[in-house]
């Protein structure tokens, strides 16, 4: 299958090389320089990955992700930074991108985390199943049950995309890591992390009746189960 990449990259000489570099994979890529010109992408293309640069001349990177989420709730984005505190990279991670790299970069690196992504978004394409009345609406982010809906983040909702692919069955700490945010990204080894993020899922489906779902098995992972 064809894969599609839409850049987002103002400095020419640096889209240059990762156009260049996808190309050479046998991977389309379609760039674009300002957050204007993205903006009609965004809207009118379909992609299997967007690679979104912080520092645009006409917008900021992370109000052009918020619109990527408005448009669509879990389409794959990595982003380029030369921001390298944690606390920069947990916040956008909050705003919803997939992954993150830090500049400088070689594009062997990027190659692994978009192709981690590819294969993470293939099997998430797979189609999502109800659980006990428990659904997930992809289109407009919400997770359903009995007629009640919330909101959830790009995070959460992929954390609910494992859980449903696989109700009742157990996965370890670093299969749902790896799951959500590829085994490349240095967040998929931060436990803290992950609880931090599936403590707000539980927080989250507890409003839909069913907050006692998502079960710590001691020693082993988490699961999603229905039974008391």
């Amino acid at each position: 299958m064809d894969r599609k990449i839409l850049l987002i990259e103002d400095d020419r000489d640096l889209a240059s090389f990762v156009q260049t570099g996808f190309e050479d994979e046998g991977i389309s890529v379609t760039h674009a320089s300002t957050g204007k010109q993205a903006e009609k992408w965004i809207e009118n293309g379909a992609w299997d990955l967007i690679v979104l640069d912080l520092m645009l001349p006409d917008t900021k990177g992370e109000t052009l992700l918020s619109r990527i989420r408005m448009v669509n709730g879990s389409q794959p984005v990595l982003v380029l930074t030369a921001r390298g505190r944690i606390e920069d990279k947990v916040a956008l991670f909050d705003l919803g991108c997939d992954d993150y790299l830090t500049k400088p970069f070689a594009f062997k690196e990027l190659l692994a985390r978009a192709n981690a992504l590819f294969r993470r978004n293939r099997h998430m394409e797979a189609e999502d199943k109800a659980y006990e009345g428990l659904t997930l609406d992809l289109t407009h982010s919400v997770a359903m049950r009995n007629n009640r809906e919330v909101k959830l983040t790009p995070t959460e909702i992929n954390l609910l995309r494992v859980f449903l692919q696989s109700p009742e069955q157990i996965f370890t700490r670093n299969e749902m890591m790896g799951a959500v945010w590829g085994q490349h990204s240095p967040l998929s080894h931060d436990t803290n992390f992950l609880h931090v993020h599936l403590h707000n899922l539980k927080k989250k489906l507890g409003e839909l009746g069913c907050k006692e779902w998502i079960k710590t098995v001691r020693n082993r992972g988490f699961t999603l189960n229905a039974e008391q």
